[in-house]
């Protein structure tokens, strides 16, 4: 689980390397390596997701812990962003979470599908992560939905 976590979180980490030279945004090189990663790596991560549900305590445990890196690092990138940009998100944790189970629920579902589709569940989760952070956005600057 360790490591599959570090390849796929550096993996992640090289993607924001290529914005910070210019190459392209921060969500969409993002989501891409992580769907390159899937690319390769479908059936490892099949496993893991069907061990989060069964196995050992200890396995699950494991897993949960190495999400909980990706949560923790996606909630320091969301709030750097947020200063650099003066636009404060709310509760950047939940955010980062949702986006985070998000992304893995959904990259799960491209391993379902024809790789011809694979485009279209990129861009579905690059659309789901600016909504995300858009409402974050919106909320922490006092929007009321009502």
């Amino acid at each position: 689980v360790d490591e599959i976590g570090v390849s796929l979180r550096q993996l992640v980490r090289d993607a924001r390397v290529r914005v910070q030279a210019g190459d392209s945004g921060a969500t969409r090189a993002s989501i891409e390596a992580f769907m390159e990663y899937l690319g390769h790596n479908g059936n490892l991560f099949r496993l893991l997701l069907g061990e989060a549900e069964g196995s050992s305590s200890a396995f699950r445990d494991a897993l949960n812990r190495e999400i909980g890196r990706f949560i923790d690092e996606l909630k320091e990138d969301l709030v750097t962003a947020a200063r650099a940009k003066n636009r404060p998100l709310w509760n950047p944790e939940l955010v980062a979470q949702g986006i985070t189970l998000s992304t893995f629920h959904m990259g799960a579902r491209a391993l379902d599908l024809d790789e011809s589709e694979h485009g279209r569940i990129t861009e579905e989760i690059i659309a789901f992560v600016r909504i995300a952070l858009k409402g974050a956005e919106a909320e922490a600057a006092g929007w009321d939905p009502g």
